[in-house]
């Protein structure tokens, strides 16, 4: 089978592999879609703690199964015996390991899936989208660890795909998202999302009073603006992770979190149920969601794109392993 593979940071290529060999509990899929994220670029550009090389890229995607069924993918697997597995935060498993990271992943033909992390995708909901169901079931996971609530205004810093699907799970769940970003042309690129979501962007400095605030950007003011922005016993979640090169005024913030007694709470991954939640909530929205959708490519193209993702300046390129015919 082809295959996008990472040798090493900076050397990717096109191969032709082996396809994985299934198992009872995890057969082999066809990929019918994956999308690549600033994670997979930054695992091009420089590593990643949880990389193990040489690796199969892609940890959001949507296969079909033997049974001729669509199923959106959970990309861990986890040990199902620990506390966290048996409580349903199965993303907290120290010994997860992740397709992408740790196993090959979806930027392949074929990949190997447990049976208990395929999540049905329904009709209404087309290949391109259902690939998406990782990225917003990780801002699923966010809102869950803020416990956003209706009626509450949510503040998001970044309006990448990610910071986008956050604001649509807000918007969802009945609260008032509004979306912070200070780059004009990354705004732009949204134009269409907004127009068919009804969500809400701003290029200006918001006023204060939020309920929750989340920051979707690596860039450190974000974390700083939001946290001083909230109400007096408002909420914060780190949601993305900072550059290791960041420098945060971390006295002027932890005592802006001690006087205004405000709660800050870290949110990483997704868990199956989320996955589920987010498909329903793309069956929702689908003409929404796939205007995040940059561009549809074929394997072969996808490490230029990887680079374009890099670069920033993109939404989201969904890769057909197979090919767009």
């Amino acid at each position: 089978m082809r295959a996008l593979r990472l040798e090493a940071p900076g050397q990717m290529r096109i191969v032709e592999q082996a396809p994985p060999v299934g198992t009872a509990d995890a057969p082999v899929q066809r990929v019918l879609s994956a999308a690549l994220c600033r994670t997979d670029a930054r695992m091009w550009q420089c590593g990643h703690r949880d990389l193990i090389l040489p690796r199969v890229l892609g940890h959001e995607l949507c296969v079909l199964g033997e049974d001729g069924h669509r199923y959106a993918v959970w990309p861990g697997v986890s040990c199902g015996r620990c506390p966290a597995c048996h409580s349903g935060v199965e993303n907290l498993c120290l010994g997860v390991e992740v397709l992408g990271f740790h196993r090959d992943g979806g930027m392949a033909q074929w990949v190997q899936v447990p049976r208990e992390s395929l999540i049905p995708v329904p009709s209404e909901v087309p290949d391109v989208v259902a690939c998406l169901a990782e990225p917003l079931a990780c801002g699923i996971n966010a809102l869950n660890q803020a416990r956003v609530e209706a009626g509450e205004r949510v503040l998001i810093h970044g309006a990448g795909p990610v910071g986008l699907l956050l604001a649509l799970a807000v918007q969802a769940r009945g609260a008032e998202p509004l979306v912070c970003e200070t780059a004009a042309d990354k705004a732009a690129l949204s134009a269409r999302f907004r127009t068919l979501s009804g969500v809400v962007l701003t290029l200006e400095a918001p006023g204060d009073g939020w309920d929750v605030a989340i920051n979707a950007t690596s860039a450190p003011p974000a974390l700083s603006a939001g946290l001083q922005r909230l109400r007096p016993g408002g909420r914060y979640v780190v949601f993305s992770g900072l550059r290791q090169e960041a420098e945060i005024d971390l006295g002027a913030a932890f005592n802006g979190i001690h006087y205004r007694q405000l709660q800050v709470v870290g949110a990483y991954g997704c868990t199956r149920s989320g996955i589920a939640d987010a498909v329903a909530l793309l069956g929702r929205y689908p003409d929404a969601a796939e205007a995040l959708v940059e561009a549809v490519i074929p394997l072969e193209d996808s490490p230029l794109a990887l680079r374009r993702v890099a670069e920033g300046g993109v939404l989201r390129f969904v890769v057909r392993p197979d090919g767009l015919g």
